[in-house]
């Protein structure tokens, strides 16, 4: 275990690429409970446990489908399940991080009170850090530019927070 958890640090570190990551349907599975756990995690801090487990099921099933149609339109289909599992590795490993700022932000918020700046300040830059992340591994996958793959996670991340706030308004995705 500590060998996958190595290698998500390594992918957020921009060390390795998607590639480097085994070409495993388990280890896929294991991201996947990692990514929808971690994002259910953050959805419980706004909303209740059924729309939570929805909004994080929906969240990755959306994932999976983008990334399988932008693989599909620059041909490299075969890179499908080391990048989905790359991505969902890293993207559980950011929620994680994410999680005890976006509570303290949350009963800021309840409390009538500004959250303290240096929780804000690490909330957007761990924002902006998963976004790098995610086009570094999305530069590797569909053979890009780095700033063509984070204008590809920017898409997917817009995308995913329109279908989310349309059907559950008010919900958090990370």
């Amino acid at each position: 275990m500590y060998y996958y958890l190595k290698m998500w640090v390594e992918l957020c570190r921009l060390r390795i690429g998607p590639q480097n990551i085994p070409f495993s349907h388990t280890l896929l599975l294991l991201a996947l409970c990692a990514y929808v756990l971690s994002n259910i995690a953050i959805s419980l801090v706004s909303v209740g446990i059924a729309q939570a487990v929805m909004v994080s099921f929906i969240d990755a099933l959306l994932l999976t489908l983008f990334l399988r149609l932008t693989l599909y339109i620059r041909g490299a289909s075969a890179r499908f399940i080391q990048t989905l599992t790359a991505l969902m590795g890293v993207g559980a490993l950011v929620g994680l991080l994410v999680l005890p700022l976006i509570q303290v932000m949350t009963r800021s918020q309840l409390d009538e009170l500004p959250p303290p700046p240096v929780v804000l300040l690490l909330w957007v830059f761990l924002v902006l850090w998963s976004l790098v992340i995610m086009g570094h591994i999305l530069r590797h996958a569909l053979s890009l530019k780095l700033s063509t793959g984070i204008a590809v996670g920017v898409l997917y991340t817009m995308l995913s927070f329109m279908v989310v706030q349309s059907i559950f308004p008010m919900a958090m995705v990370e």
